[in-house]
């Protein structure tokens, strides 16, 4: 359930030691927080949740807000239920130097949700706002996007993504790109363009082609 979801996302790892993957599974709710600084973990739950929710929801309005400069009753007033009956996707970016007035109209509106209403906030990371950031992860949803540290975080990452597109990956490759993993976007930009020169798909990704040039 959601606070199943929420509870394994406190931490990097979830339940048996395995990575987290709460982004690449999360499922349309009432609330949802995106807690981290890593973007494209963030991105990834974005798209989904538009996604799913848009499919279920041909009408679906899409709503952008900054919390940081965030003016008061803004929430209240995008939230109140429509006389059209339509659904919207609240977004909040921001959260972690989000203003006052965002945290006093966020914690109002999840005491009480309104139906035909998805609010999908991001985080950066940090203790702004630690009552709302309790309340999603004890009522709804909380997704971990926090940045890769270690070695093995890389390489099960890397090993999730290629079992994800279904394709297998030399173990002296995923070595070698793990090792060279400081920025996630750059790694999964260099993941998909070694997935493109592998054919056929039952081919593994093996060493030589770590080296070709992009």
């Amino acid at each position: 359930g959601k606070d199943t979801m929420a509870q394994r996302a406190n931490g990097r790892r979830g339940r048996g030691g395995a990575l987290d993957n709460a982004w690449r599974t999360v499922e349309p709710a009432p609330a949802v927080l995106l807690y981290g600084a890593e973007e494209y973990f963030a991105s990834r739950a974005r798209q989904r949740l538009r996604g799913l929710y848009g499919s279920a929801h041909p009408d679906l309005e899409i709503v952008r807000m900054n919390a940081s400069s965030y003016t008061r009753g803004d929430l209240t007033i995008q939230a109140s239920p429509s006389l059209f009956g339509s659904t919207k996707l609240i977004e909040v970016e921001a959260l972690g130097a989000m203003n006052d007035d965002f945290l006093t109209d966020a914690l109002a509106y999840l005491s009480a949700p309104e139906p035909g209403i998805m609010l999908v906030m991001h985080h950066s990371g940090g203790n702004r706002g630690k009552k709302l950031i309790d309340t999603v992860r004890t009522h709804f949803t909380l997704v971990n996007c926090k940045p890769l540290k270690t070695d093995r975080e890389k390489t099960e990452f890397i090993h999730s993504e290629f079992s994800s597109a279904k394709r297998r990956i030399a173990p002296a490759a995923v070595t070698l790109l793990a090792a060279a993993a400081a920025d996630l976007q750059h790694t999964v930009s260099r993941l998909r363009h070694l997935d493109h020169l592998a054919a056929p798909r039952s081919e593994p990704i093996v060493f030589h082609k770590i080296n070709d040039p992009f």
